[in-house]
């Protein structure tokens, strides 16, 4: 007889991904006999055996996206998960983030797109999945009556929409600025070696390391509220040694790109979220850890090329 597994749906993603494992989390709760477990989660307590481990958990969702297998966590996890893979293949469920090529223990698994299904749909393939491997799903629960919503002249403004969210917008991009310098601390300090640089204008930055760089561009909107304006975040790369500050910009050419939109009930509450169908969201920590770590990995790449 199978002994019932820990939990029924553990989580394999990359660190930046928080909020989305959030989301998902928050879909899945209330049709699971357990929440849904992961590493990374700061309030997951330690426990002797991974989530992941075939033992512990009915079914594992890999959210996959260019980072993950790159980092150390996600890494060690790919080695299990390929175990688990050729064991049980069904008891998988790949949710691709971006047009990452799948890993080749991947091919054949249960998959989905996030961006096709959105958040709602990716939660709806891992009931499923639970569903066929046994597992028992809550009933959905109809929603408890309330207060009708306000007409839209009751409702207060959006804070996006108010003049004290231009301030909440500056301490954000503070925020982007201060993140930046950690990640090429190392070789900031082997000086004459590397081209280590972080220029700055008005609602602009950039962290550049030699012939690569990341640049985040603050686009005010014409309606001039911040829920407007938009961050422009593009990769760079083959920037010119002889080139400085946003002239080297000129020289070089962009890799990767993509527009997010803030997000915040208030000042405590904000988010990016990737101005697309169905786009992740992440605070501004993460956003700059995902794009820096991005583009190491793909000047890496074209080191060991």
């Amino acid at each position: 007889m199978m002994t019932t597994p820990l939990h029924d749906v553990a989580v394999s993603a990359v660190a930046y991904d928080s909020i989305l494992v959030g989301e998902i989390a928050e879909r899945l709760a209330p049709r699971l006999r357990t929440r849904p477990a992961w590493a990374g989660a700061a309030n997951e307590p330690a426990i002797a055996a991974s989530p992941l481990a075939e033992e512990s958990s009915r079914l594992v969702l890999v959210l996959h996206q260019r980072l993950w297998g790159h980092d150390d966590v996600t890494r060690s996890e790919a080695a299990m998960l390929g175990e688990r893979a050729r064991r049980r293949p069904a008891s998988i469920v790949v949710a691709a983030l971006d047009e990452t090529p799948l890993p080749h223990w991947a091919s054949g698994l249960p998959s989905c797109s996030l961006a096709a299904l959105g958040v709602d749909g990716v939660a709806d393939s891992v009931l499923d999945a639970v569903a066929r491997s046994g597992g028992t799903l809550r009933p959905v629960s109809a929603p408890a009556d309330g207060e009708s919503a306000p007409h839209s002249w009751d409702a207060p403004k959006a804070f996006l929409q108010q003049m004290r969210a231009h301030a909440a917008l500056q301490h954000e991009l503070a925020a982007l600025s201060s993140q930046l310098r950690p990640w090429f601390r190392a070789e900031e300090a082997q000086a004459g070696t590397h081209v280590v640089e972080f220029p700055a204008r008005p609602n602009r930055l950039i962290a550049r390391l030699d012939d690569i760089g990341v640049s985040f561009s603050w686009v005010p909107g014409q309606g001039g509220t911040v829920a407007d304006g938009r961050l422009l975040v593009i990769e760079w790369a083959g920037l010119r040694r002889v080139d400085r500050g946003l002239e080297a910009l000129k020289g070089g050419t962009p890799v990767r790109e993509r527009v997010y939109r803030p997000e915040a009930r208030d000042a405590e509450r904000w988010q990016w979220r990737a101005d697309e169908p169905n786009g992740r969201a992440c605070n501004t920590a993460h956003l700059v850890g995902e794009w820096l770590s991005g583009a190491l990995m793909a000047r890496r790449g074209l080191e060991n090329a």
